[in-house]
């Protein structure tokens, strides 16, 4: 959704919607119309709200701030939400459909028609529309097509805005071109706020899984590395630590590029398995474990899936149900040695675990950009 604001407060607006638990999805100083994201947990959703200061209308100027301002102006407000001027509404509406979407589908027709009852053949968006209009068409000919309803006579306008957008591209297509490439570039640049999160538990408890339903429903890229150490015999030993040390960093740093990027990255496993009680303790054994261990350096956020032995064998009955029970006992004691893990119920349905693991990531964003809305949860989060 947009959130119309003069330019002048926009600064206010960044801090009001943080306030409210949305965070920026990049570096809003890099952006004319920065775009916030915020999870709500309650309902499952991820909200973006994109604060605009001018209004752009397909290949054709956009209406600046002055008459941004002039449409804040004439707003009225309906209870606790602020609302365009109808009159000024419908010029909104109509615009986009022309414009932007180049179809007037029934809803749309039904909203004009609606809206035309209040609009003006003045005024600045009217003075904006007159300007880019077809030949044939003037304001007051737009507002009576729009009312009587007649979707024929409005989708015969679409296909002369469309033909004189395509012009207005053949002219100037190229200068086009050019900013859009710098736009991009300066969002690629001002990206780098990934995260790396660490899954761990034993067999069975739906790591694969639960990284497959994140990557599929996450509204910013995923990547899935494992950071699991390859067995190796006793043969070799010496040579099989110093692989598996170059293989983890080759990991570690194939992460911290994609989290560059502005990536989520998810481990499916970490270094922190080789904490857990070693069977066979021998002192060159536990050695070699601190060694794995602190081989890299910690991910943003670590989450251990936590579900009962029965329920694990069941999945994947590799190992004993009294082993499974053990190993999830080892990995709950992993607390005290890891003060920041989350503790996730994965006997839950793989749904309630996505949507709790969301969460956590979500809290860790927060906190890794150090803005205000960390620790406040949104409104809207706390609706049924």
């Amino acid at each position: 959704m947009d959130l119309l604001v003069a330019r002048d407060d926009l600064g206010g607006a960044r801090n009001l919607v943080m306030d409210l638990g949305f965070l920026p999805e990049t570096d809003t100083s890099e952006r004319a119309n920065p775009c916030f994201l915020a999870y709500v947990p309650a309902i499952d959703e991820w909200l973006r709200l994109r604060t605009v200061s001018r209004l752009p209308f397909g290949p054709f100027d956009a209406l600046e701030a002055e008459g941004v301002n002039q449409l804040l102006t004439h707003r009225q407000k309906t209870g606790p939400v602020a609302e365009l001027d109808r009159a000024d509404a419908f010029w909104i509406v109509l615009l986009y459909c022309l414009l932007d979407n180049a179809v007037i589908d029934e809803e749309s027709t039904k909203r004009l028609q609606e809206l035309a009852l209040s609009a003006r053949p003045d005024g600045v968006l009217a003075r904006f529309t007159t300007r880019l209009r077809p030949e044939g068409w003037d304001s007051q000919s737009l507002i009576d097509s729009a009312q009587s309803g007649d979707r024929a006579s409005l989708e015969r306008l679409v296909g002369d805005f469309r033909t004189d957008a395509e012009a207005g591209r053949q002219t100037g297509g190229r200068g086009e071109t050019a900013r859009t490439f710098k736009r991009t570039l300066q969002f690629a640049l001002s990206r780098g706020h990934g995260l790396t999160v660490a899954l761990l538990a034993p067999d069975g408890a739906g790591k694969s899984s639960v990284a497959s339903a994140l990557s599929a429903s996450l509204p910013v890229p995923v990547r899935v590395i494992y950071m699991g150490r390859a067995r190796t015999s006793n043969r070799g030993r010496r040579g099989s630590v110093a692989s598996g040390l170059l293989r983890q960093w080759r990991r570690h740093l194939t992460a911290r590029y994609h989290r560059f990027r502005g990536r989520i990255v998810l481990f499916d496993r970490y270094t922190y398995d080789a904490l857990l009680p070693p069977r066979n303790p021998k002192p060159a054994r536990i050695a070699r474990r601190w060694v794995f261990a602190h081989a890299v350096p910690p991910p943003d956020l670590v989450v251990l899936l936590d579900a009962p032995a029965d329920l694990m064998f069941q999945r994947k009955d590799e190992h004993s149900r009294e082993f499974l029970e053990q190993r999830r006992r080892d990995y709950l004691e992993l607390r005290s040695r890891l003060p920041g893990m989350v503790v996730v119920d994965a006997a839950q349905e793989l749904d309630d675990v996505r949507r709790d693991v969301t969460s956590a990531i979500w809290s860790a964003y927060s906190r890794q950009l150090g803005k205000r809305a960390s620790n406040r949860p949104s409104p809207a989060a706390q609706a049924p």
